[in-house]
């Protein structure tokens, strides 16, 4: 048992010296690729378990995205992401706008709409290619259903597209959070 312990470090120690000389011997500019290097590497593993963990939360069809820009056919605004969300439970979705500047119909300073989703595919087979959701939603009052999309990045960037019967296209772009990691303040629905 001791001899093996023994014969182990002797092993970890001449590996270790072996990689210091290694390292020793490389110039400036060599550890400098190489940590680069390394640092490359460990970014694409860790966007590798990002996207993997967001292709659960998309087919689980669980997941909260908290936005930070509002833009239209006109404008684009910055916006809060703790009232600004789109949120997707199952069959249910959540869109809320709101401004940080006065009280709204909803308690919290603009319109929290509740309604289904009529429709609901994604594309994620591509790992080179972001991770793709579509369908179709219909507020819980009825009217007409909508098409949407959201195109989600492996960093968890996303950007959710909706477009009204009249051809106006509102989009919001922020981050996609499991609920459970998620901040947003939801106020009252408009209808219930």
């Amino acid at each position: 048992m001791k001899k093996s312990i023994a014969i182990l470090l002797i092993g970890i120690i001449s590996l270790g010296s072996s990689r210091m000389a290694q390292d020793t011997n490389l110039s400036k500019s060599e550890l400098r690729k190489q940590k680069r290097a390394e640092r490359k590497e460990a970014k694409a593993k860790e966007l590798e378990m990002k996207r993997a963990e967001l292709v659960e939360l998309v087919q689980d069809t669980v997941f909260v995205l908290e936005a930070n820009v509002y833009m239209n056919n006109r404008t684009s605004n910055s916006i809060s992401p703790l009232l600004n969300f789109v949120a997707v439970n199952g069959q249910q979705m959540i869109i809320q706008f709101a401004s940080e500047n006065f009280i709204g119909i909803n308690g919290v300073g603009g319109a929290t709409n509740n309604g289904v989703l009529e429709s609901y595919s994604y594309a994620s087979d591509n790992p080179k290619k972001p991770i793709t959701v579509q369908g179709r939603y219909k507020h819980i009052s009825g009217g007409a259903v909508l098409p949407f999309e959201i195109v989600i990045r492996d960093d968890g960037g996303a950007q959710f597209t909706i477009t009204n019967p009249m051809g106006r296209r509102d989009v919001f772009m922020g981050t996609v959070y499991a609920p459970e990691k998620s901040n947003v303040v939801a106020g009252i629905p408009i209808f219930r």
